[in-house]
């Protein structure tokens, strides 16, 4: 989604560093509390909304392709 805008427009930004490293304080802890639990997870719902956000944008922005067209996507 992002190729048609290279040297167009500034990539997005993800937070996927900072959500790993959320997520691996709260999972390397030999008790992980409720809270601690709950404050993890609504974390990482919030980066995932804000990306699901930035995706969306980018499929109004971007043109849509021919039917025949073949895409690369690459996971």
């Amino acid at each position: 989604m992002h190729e048609p805008h290279i040297g167009l427009k500034k990539k997005p930004r993800t937070y996927r560093n900072q959500a790993r490293k959320a997520y691996l304080s709260v999972a390397k802890q030999r008790k992980s509390r409720g809270k601690a639990t709950r404050k993890a997870i609504r974390k990482q719902l919030s980066y995932v909304q804000r990306n699901l956000k930035t995706i969306e944008k980018q499929m109004v922005e971007t043109p849509r392709l021919p039917c025949g067209a073949i895409v690369n996507i690459v996971v």
